[in-house]
């Protein structure tokens, strides 16, 4: 049916065509940046203190990752749920909500989640990876444990939503604050805890004032 509609609107296929366009062009700068064909800021991160531009030490390169870990956190649950959910509003607003039109808004933090995860636990490159969690010293295990249950309560709490989060903003405000909460509470775990066991300095958030 979605061919259908574009094949009787012409100007809906040319919007598709550009949209397609715009996501290669966004996709083909992301690949870019990283990539030491590219504009190499893997090689500013792993050759930090040895010639990077951005960072000249390696404590400030590895900060950077944690504090992306905490903002990313802060980011789900200020911009992506208080938000649209109206928490500082009069009611609630689902056209604040990432991919609303789309229906992903749930999706999109379940994402979020995979990659705060996956730093921590090392799980990218098929497991292959060094996580963060690797850093912790053995006397301090429960660092890990919280940090565990932080990740596990926010996954619980977005799989309590039946369907679309547009959907929930008013008729589920309590799963809602749930996952506020939680997200807090990982926010916080990743900030507090695990940051002041590495040693890490907690920066601004590029999105505060947003």
């Amino acid at each position: 049916s979605a061919l259908e509609r574009f094949g009787s609107n012409p100007q809906a296929c040319i919007y598709l065509t550009l949209l397609a366009a715009d996501i290669a062009s966004n996709a083909r700068a992301l690949y870019d940046a990283w990539s030491p064909t590219g504009d190499n800021y893997l090689r500013e991160l792993t050759a930090a203190g040895e010639g990077s531009l951005v960072y000249s030490e390696v404590d400030l390169a590895f900060g950077e990752v944690i504090n992306r870990l905490g903002f990313t956190a802060e980011n789900m649950r200020e911009s992506k749920v208080a938000k649209p959910g109206g928490f500082s509003a009069p009611t609630p607003d689902y056209t604040l909500l990432e991919s609303h039109i789309s229906g992903r808004s749930l999706q999109d933090m379940e994402d979020n989640l995979v990659g705060i995860a996956s730093v921590y636990n090392g799980d990218y490159f098929n497991g292959t990876g060094s996580g963060v969690k690797g850093l912790i010293a053995d006397n301090q295990k429960s660092i890990d444990d919280k940090m565990q249950e932080a990740l596990e309560s926010v996954r619980i709490a977005l799989g309590s939503f039946d369907g679309p989060l547009k959907d929930a903003l008013d008729t589920h405000p309590t799963k809602l604050r749930d996952l506020y909460n939680v997200l807090k509470e990982l926010q916080k775990t990743i900030q507090v805890e695990l940051s002041q066991h590495l040693a890490v300095t907690i920066k601004f958030n590029d999105n505060d004032g947003d």
